[in-house]
């Protein structure tokens, strides 16, 4: 993840109505959901065919600890649904 000015980015009208609703201070926009599952999907198909998690989380821009909280989560999906 990394820090951008919102100015440099957005037209002013879209700034000034950022504004009105967040008048300061950080404000973090997340990727959209259809990016992160399939993020999530590679991260996890990279980790069980045996590439490090550092390396894995450097290629999917997290840290290593969220990669293998994805991973952990996957598990205990997978353990559930076996257990049906």
């Amino acid at each position: 993840m990394k820090y951008e000015n919102a100015a440099k980015i957005f037209p002013k009208p879209l700034l000034d109505e950022m504004r009105r609703h967040f008048p300061g201070g950080l404000l973090w926009v997340s990727r959209r959901d259809d990016d992160r599952l399939e993020r999530t999907g590679l991260v996890i198909q990279l980790v069980e065919n045996g590439v490090p998690v550092k390396e894995v989380a450097a290629l999917a821009e997290l840290t290593p600890r969220h990669v293998y909280r994805l991973v952990k989560k996957h598990r205990l999906a997978q353990e559930r649904a076996t257990q049906n």
